[in-house]
């Protein structure tokens, strides 16, 4: 059981993500968290919320997006819920940014997409996506040290 637990309910409004992570970051110094660990786990949760709303909502307004932010002795949980059109779960298996080498000196040709999981899950120490009962849900930990 956690020992703390908030929920966060936005509209699929890129505008609103922004608010998301304020609260993400603000739970993460309250957990303990260093400044890094909050600001990069602020950057997942504002990536998985941003996905929501590109991907599952086809930024189309009007639609929830659910946070659940889990504050538990060792680690903090964040579980991001949609329903809209669900991720195929091979996409989560696949995610890798070894695909992806970047070269600074050629800084224009790196795309703007397709990192995201890759990302989430080199910072995060666990990550699932779990899609039942016409509700998608991406979970995310990060252990407090």
């Amino acid at each position: 059981m956690a020992s703390k637990r908030i929920k966060l309910t936005i509209e699929s409004n890129l505008d609103d993500v922004p608010l998301v992570g304020i609260a993400v970051n603000r739970f993460c110094v309250y957990a303990s968290l260093s400044e890094t660990d909050a600001f990069n786990v602020e950057l997942c949760v504002v990536e998985a919320v941003t996905n929501s709303i590109k991907h599952a909502y086809d930024e189309r307004g009007g639609r929830e997006i659910t946070i659940i932010f889990s504050l538990f002795e060792s680690e903090v949980v964040f579980e991001i819920c949609d329903t809209g059109r669900s991720m195929d779960p091979e996409k989560l298996k696949k995610a890798d940014l070894s695909h992806c080498p970047v070269d600074k000196d050629l800084i224009e040709t790196i795309s703007e997409g397709g990192r995201g999981l890759g990302i989430m899950k080199k910072i995060m120490d666990h990550i699932e996506y779990r899609s039942e009962n016409e509700t998608n849900c991406l979970i995310l930990k990060k252990k407090i040290l």
